[in-house]
């Protein structure tokens, strides 16, 4: 999380000096330019920096700063996320991923690294360890008769499936995205369709980003 700090911070700074990109797109932001025009010719150049500066300060224009930094950080998530899954599918080399796996589960729930070795042989399996992550943090709210199923899945009448095992729940999420209607969508196309928000009934808020998030985080553990 320090990294992910340091980057929209970094971002955050590149968008303040790039800011007159932004104020020229706001409606309000013109329109004061427009009005201090004749002050400009004035002299007034002052009131002019100050108008300026109001509007950087301004809370809008600063949370449309910080909703861009979040949205390059993500997608450098993403990036980084898919380069590394590429290479690691590349070499064909399970022992890598059995050691993250096994790292990354003691921190986050150490009952499952018993699993491991199998979770790492699964495919999409850092996709598949994110969204049981974003789902029931990783097993620990479990849904369900058992209580076993880590990734919240749902019969055709839609009710929870209920599982013997906690892998036995993962194992099945793993071979869902392998499916048609999944195989070959990215985290951020899956919102919506594995993750539908009950009330609108469309994408759920923030789905997306957890789920990189944790995929950013198997990576560096």
């Amino acid at each position: 999380m320090k990294i992910k700090k340091i980057v929209i911070m970094f971002i955050v700074i590149s968008f303040t000096v790039i800011g007159f990109t932004f104020i020229l797109n706001n409606s309000n932001s013109v329109k004061v330019i427009r009005n201090t025009t004749t002050s400009v010719k004035n002299n007034d150049s002052i009131e002019v920096k100050r108008d300026i500066q109001k509007i950087i300060n301004s809370v809008n224009f600063q949370k449309k700063i910080h909703a861009q930094a979040e949205k390059i950080y993500y997608e450098h998530v993403r990036i980084n996320a898919e380069t590394q899954l590429i290479k690691l599918q590349d070499s064909g080399f399970v022992g890598n991923k059995v050691s993250m796996v096994t790292n990354f589960l003691k921190k986050r729930n150490p009952k499952l690294v018993i699993d491991a070795g199998a979770i790492a042989r699964l495919p999409r399996w850092a996709e598949v360890l994110a969204i049981i992550g974003a789902e029931t943090s990783f097993c620990k709210n479990g849904v369900g008769i058992n209580l076993n199923n880590c990734g919240a899945i749902k019969n055709t009448s839609g009710h929870f499936k209920s599982y013997t095992t906690k892998f036995s729940s993962i194992k099945d999420l793993a071979n869902l995205l392998q499916r048609k209607n999944y195989k070959n969508l990215s985290i951020q196309e899956m919102n919506g369709l594995y993750c539908v928000d009950a009330k609108t009934k469309g994408m759920c808020s923030g789905w997306s980003e957890r789920v990189l998030m944790f995929v950013d985080q198997i990576f560096s553990s």
